[in-house]
């Protein structure tokens, strides 16, 4: 589980498809509303509160749908959220 981005919120879950970065954009923004950080909580009970580091991750909330979309190409934040939480169907 983890927190999503109020101007990104449309559904119950946040999703993110690794193949979205071939085309340079997230599907939700993560939230940062602690400090430019965001808690991710596992399975297995552990928790991970990363601290977000490009300025596309660290949206500000505007209180508009759909938010601007933005560079995941060449985003750290994004590879750093797809190798915790991504999996490839076979």
């Amino acid at each position: 589980m983890t927190e999503e981005h109020p101007d990104s919120i449309n559904n119950g879950y946040l999703i993110n498809n690794p193949d979205l970065v071939a085309t340079s954009q997230w599907g939700d923004i993560p939230a940062s509303l602690h400090n430019g950080a965001c808690n991710i909580t596992f399975a297995d009970g552990h928790i991970e509160t990363h601290l977000w580091r490009g300025a596309f991750t660290r949206v500000p909330v505007l209180y508009a749908y759909p938010p601007t979309r933005f560079d995941a190409f060449t985003s750290a934040d994004y590879r750093w959220l797809m190798e915790r939480t991504t999996v490839r169907y076979q």
